[in-house]
């Protein structure tokens, strides 16, 4: 009961506990790979947090504090030179993180194989969006 001396409830220590996970460093990211990689990368790095962290699945509601949207900012650089707008790069991240979420839910026999599959799938759909605005 010590630690509610601290934090005025249990929902905002368990927002605090959120938004202190996704302050965990992201992998370095060269700005010259190519933005695929990148988002390969950044899917993979918030698929580790969420093995490692299995109960930030159960909170659905969790507020965006500072950690959590730096770590949305860093997600929308990771897409810099990629000809979508705003809009769809956020829309981008949230299709990715939504990925990530279900299949770390889904805990397969063999959830690697299983994650690559979808997640190039993913990036296979964003790679012809790009593509059809270049043509």
């Amino acid at each position: 009961m010590t630690l509610y001396t601290y934090v005025p409830n249990k929902a905002e220590l368990i927002e605090l506990m959120f938004d202190h996970v996704y302050g965990e460093p992201l992998p370095d990211f060269s700005p010259t790979s190519p933005p695929r990689d990148r988002l390969a990368a950044l899917a993979r790095a918030d698929r580790e947090i969420q093995l490692r962290h299995p109960w930030l699945l159960e909170i659905s509601d969790a507020v965006y504090g500072p950690n959590r949207t730096t770590r949305h900012e860093q997600g929308l650089r990771v897409m810099d030179g990629l000809e979508l707008s705003d809009l769809e790069k956020s829309q981008a991240l949230d299709l990715l993180d939504a990925y990530v979420a279900g299949v770390v839910r889904a805990a397969s026999s063999d959830p690697n194989q299983g994650f690559e599959f979808g997640l190039a799938r993913i990036l296979d759909g964003i790679d012809a969006l790009i593509a059809a605005r270049s043509a």
